[in-house]
């Protein structure tokens, strides 16, 4: 569960040409899967921009999304965060999570990826829910409760604390709560 400040990403339509002895005239497009925006679920943003975005790359977790806004939304929100789902799922998760994003104490905004725009996975996922943080810090968490979404906002408070780069949890440190 890595966090780290953000630092400015291509738009995700930009259009990279790759001039060069390897690669004459080679043109690639960066980001093209990357849905336009996500979509706000809750009226818990107050105008303000947050400091913090928790993202949270999702893939059929209908039955842990709740409990995790439940116990995420109070845990981020003292660091003024927001959580940006980026789902991937087949199920119902993106219903479950708008039917309890209503009460979460941080804005939550849902990207949802159709199937033809999920290349790449998890880290894609990761990187799209990147390209639409508004938060100065980042912090990436699964949805399935592994990770605490407690020990998540200690870490991040941390990290804003000291000005840190990169802060990583793990459960083989000494005294980890994992």
């Amino acid at each position: 569960m890595p966090i780290y400040p953000i630092r400015p990403v291509p738009s995700p339509a930009t259009t990279v040409s790759s001039p060069g002895p390897s690669a004459p005239g080679r043109r690639r497009t960066t980001g093209a899967d990357v849905p336009s925006a996500p979509i706000g679920l809750n009226p818990a943003a107050n105008g303000r921009t947050p400091n913090l975005t928790v993202i949270v790359p999702t893939r059929n977790e209908k039955h842990t999304i709740g409990l995790l806004l439940a116990r995420l939304g109070p845990a981020v929100a003292p660091l003024n965060a927001e959580v940006i789902v980026v789902d991937d799922s087949d199920d119902e998760t993106p219903e479950a999570l708008v039917s309890q994003a209503g009460t979460c104490a941080v804005p939550v905004r849902l990207l949802h990826r159709l199937p033809g725009s999920r290349k790449g996975g998890l880290s894609s996922a990761v990187i799209a829910g990147a390209r639409h943080a508004r938060g100065e810090w980042v912090l990436v968490m699964d949805a399935d409760l592994q990770h605490p979404p407690e020990a998540a906002a200690v870490l991040a408070s941390t990290a804003m604390r000291h000005d840190c780069d990169i802060v990583v949890g793990t459960r083989y440190g000494a005294g980890s709560p994992w």
